[in-house]
């Protein structure tokens, strides 16, 4: 039996009062928020008109709300039991903008329902092989998404400069954003630090507004949109392009790794007495996740996964009620059906975007990190971290090498993300015998306990 942690408030099984209801899951929707920029990214990557773009950020919603609540049930095969709610993930983001680039929104649909897949696959192999997904696997793969995201975040910035002429007005914004963002995290508690994000976002808006960034139809299009109305999947369309089965089918695999870490998190918090993972509890996670994924597919969602940072949030508050996640997805469902709300997601000054996914990207990093150190860092994990990290890190630096490669390979070498996990997941398989630097620390030891008997 688990035992409860005393510095809970709300534990798995109960049941908050309505108000408070109510209010803890307003606070998870408004950390959930700031990732639907990535579906606006997405949308305009595949030139989707603006009307399309909002059902796009609605129908989000709804994937999300669907999602959590699957997570939260506690089904024979499927649920974890506990709250868990994703976010649209960076894991998928490469991925689906090139795919949205290519061939459109429908290859993206298709694409993720195929991830979907991959991840309920990868569900089956949690129990069986735990050994290829260590730690040390999870917290690469965590570095390499918050490497991709801050990468876009760059990009978005500085390609908004190039583009509009006005490249110290939109610096001072992505600048006013970020460093709001940052303060609050820093140096304040309470409820502005878990809306650290959505509060810089505010005031980004703000400071967009004083140095004229915004795009030059904002207001015309937000008077335009209705103020309710619901999402329509017109848009909808599905293709299965060959050339993007390589990285999606990565992207489900890195998902699953890191839904693995998300619910030993959520174990540990929920039992006082936890002294290692269930792995049959994790395996329903992940698949949960992975068909979560795949619905979110057919509503034409960029790929989700389950955040670490709204688990952050019931560590905090002391909430972990799997009931929230009903309070969650009621809130989604309500402002999916406002386009006026999706609309200031989709013009969202492109400043202001970079500084969301830049700051997002920097505390993922530094969440691999921490899920690396949490475990005594070997030679062997020394080996599997740098050698992927620093192959990684090649893809931006040289892109023009991967470009002239043979083109069967570029589906392996087309993010910071493929590249990652190409290279861990089969040096953790090696036996360590295998390693030759294990081989070399053995004898360095050998020599050592030699010198001390001397």
């Amino acid at each position: 039996m688990a035992g409860r942690p005393v510095e809970l408030i709300y534990a798995l099984e109960e049941r908050p009062p309505w108000p408070h209801l109510l209010a803890l899951g307003f606070q998870h929707v408004a950390v959930i928020c700031p990732y639907l920029v990535m579906v606006a990214l997405v949308a305009e990557a595949a030139k989707l008109p603006r009307e399309a773009a909002q059902s796009a950020v609605g129908l989000s919603m709804i994937a999300v709300a669907f999602m959590t609540v699957l997570q939260s049930l506690r089904l024979r095969l499927v649920g974890s039991g506990y709250l868990c709610p994703p976010v649209v993930s960076a894991i998928y983001l490469p991925s689906s903008l090139a795919a949205a680039s290519s061939f459109g929104i429908s290859a993206v649909c298709g694409m993720v329902i195929f991830a979907g897949v991959c991840e309920v696959a990868v569900a089956f192999l949690v129990n069986r092989t735990r050994k290829l997904f260590p730690a040390v696997v999870s917290g690469v793969v965590i570095i390499a998404v918050g490497l991709e995201l801050g990468k876009i975040g760059a990009s978005v910035l500085l390609e908004h400069a190039a583009h509009s002429e006005l490249t110290a007005e939109s610096f001072a914004t992505a600048a006013c954003a970020l460093a709001v963002m940052t303060g609050l995290a820093i140096w304040v508690t309470g409820l502005p630090k878990l809306l650290c994000s959505l509060i810089g976002i505010l005031v980004g808006y703000v400071a967009a507004a004083a140095f004229h960034v915004f795009a030059p139809n904002f207001l015309a299009d937000y008077h335009a949109a209705h103020f309710f109305a619901i999402p329509k999947p017109g848009f909808l369309s599905y293709a299965f392009p060959p050339s993007f089965a390589v990285p999606f089918a990565i992207a489900g695999l890195a998902s699953g790794l890191r839904v693995i870490g998300v619910l030993t998190t959520c174990q540990q918090m929920n039992d006082d007495s936890w002294r290692h993972p269930d792995m049959q509890n994790i395996e329903a996670g992940v698949r949960a996740d992975g068909l979560g994924c795949l619905a979110g597919g057919f509503l034409g969602v960029p790929g989700m996964s389950a955040s670490p940072s709204l688990v952050g949030i019931e560590k905090i508050t002391g909430a972990t009620s799997r009931v929230i996640a009903w309070s969650i997805a009621s809130w989604l469902i309500l402002l999916s059906c406002m386009p006026k709300f999706a609309g200031l997601i989709v013009n969202m000054p492109r400043p202001v975007m970079a500084a969301a996914l830049f700051f997002n990207g920097a505390l993922m990093l530094v969440a691999g990190i921490q899920i690396i150190a949490s475990r005594p860092i070997t030679l062997r994990a020394t080996v599997i971290t740098g050698f992927s990290i620093l192959a990684a890190l090649t893809v931006p630096v040289y892109p023009e090498f991967y470009r002239s490669l043979p083109s069967w390979t570029h589906p392996f070498t087309g993010s910071i993300i493929s590249v990652a996990v190409i290279v861990a997941v089969p040096l953790n398989a090696l036996p360590a015998r295998h390693l030759a630097l294990q081989s070399v620390a053995s004898g360095y030891g050998r020599n050592a306990r030699h010198r001390r008997v001397l």
